[in-house]
């Protein structure tokens, strides 16, 4: 609501029951009167007037005009039949104020204008762009259950459930194994597959073990909590030589026979080593005329003769005038 300028008093209530023969003085009560009839109160209502004209005129400046308001709606007409529509809190026409246009009017935006460029769907069925241009929808499949797939190009398409298990390499739930199905959870047992359970069993028929490293081995472990030694089997690769092993758990001290290859030169020996925390010794046996050494021999031992060094614990033949090193 606009101000008011007029801030002086402007009561109305000057008398207007004059009658001749009266008389006017400053203050209406010396010549018997009220206040009003006196002539001081008379001149303060004039200048209240005159000061009230004045204001009103000095405030026409601020007041629109008639082609100001040309521009501007009535609050009557706001939000109204025949009116403007106003602006809600998030500054959007309130959904009271929209129309509901019959489906016959409604317009169709073309995609390449952000719409879909259709008017309806088929309910419940995928939408996918045929075209940069145009959209379209995936027919319902022919078999319940499908699978919807699509390639590295061209549109999507369903692919039935008795399909898919080749299409993603899986095996169909009506195979079995064993005789027992695929369409649960199944265990097998060492006897489905002809092994040896893990527990143990017989072994009909040879066993070959095979391993990658410098000494592929055989540990023969109880399962015997208490149990403190190991059994081991060994397999020299470059020297050829078999190793039969008696060790402790820790692997720290052991005793071991060496038996050497059909083609070495120390195939007559058998040699047996003990290893223990402080100390080694190492026995040979068969025939032979090996000497124990303290160090490695540097000069010719002789045509055929054995010698044990116990420093780097080999065995050294000599051969066509050298000492040859076996390990």
């Amino acid at each position: 609501m606009a101000e008011n300028p007029i801030h002086v008093q402007l009561p109305a209530d000057l008398p207007e029951d004059w009658v001749y023969g009266q008389t006017v003085a400053p203050n209406g009560s010396e010549a018997g009167m009220s206040t009003q009839h006196g002539y001081n109160y008379l001149m303060q209502q004039v200048n209240n007037s005159q000061k009230a004209a004045k204001a009103i005129g000095e405030a026409f400046p601020d007041l629109a005009t008639a082609e100001d308001l040309e521009e501007y709606v009535p609050v009557s007409q706001k939000g109204k039949a025949n009116g403007l529509a106003s602006l809600g809190s998030t500054g959007t026409i309130p959904t009271s104020q929209i129309p509901t246009l019959p489906s016959t009017k409604l317009p169709t935006v073309p995609v390449s204008k952000g719409g879909t460029g259709k008017t309806s769907w088929s309910s419940s069925r995928m939408i996918y762009a045929l075209s940069s241009t145009s959209l379209t929808q995936l027919a319902f499949p022919s078999v319940a259950g499908s699978i919807l797939r699509q390639g590295r190009s061209g549109a999507p398409y369903w692919t039935p459930p008795e399909d898919m298990c080749d299409a993603i390499g899986a095996v169909p739930d009506t195979r079995t194994i064993n005789g027992k199905p695929l369409s649960e959870d199944t265990t097998l047992t060492a006897a489905d597959v002809d092994a040896l359970p893990s527990s143990g069993g017989t072994l009909n028929g040879n066993l070959t073990v095979s391993g990658t490293e410098m000494y592929p081995k055989l540990d023969l472990i109880s399962s015997d909590s208490s149990e403190t030694r190991i059994g081991a089997v060994e397999h020299s690769v470059v020297g050829k030589n078999v190793y039969l092993c008696n060790r402790s758990s820790d692997r720290t001290k052991w005793s071991q026979l060496v038996l050497y290859p059909e083609d070495s030169e120390l195939r007559r020996l058998l040699r047996l080593a003990v290893q223990t925390d402080d100390w080694a010794e190492y026995f040979l046996y068969g025939t032979h005329n090996a000497t124990v050494v303290d160090s490695a021999p540097t000069e010719f031992i002789g045509e055929g003769v054995i010698v044990f060094c116990k420093s780097n614990h080999s065995i050294y033949r000599g051969i066509d005038g050298a000492n040859v090193r076996f390990y």
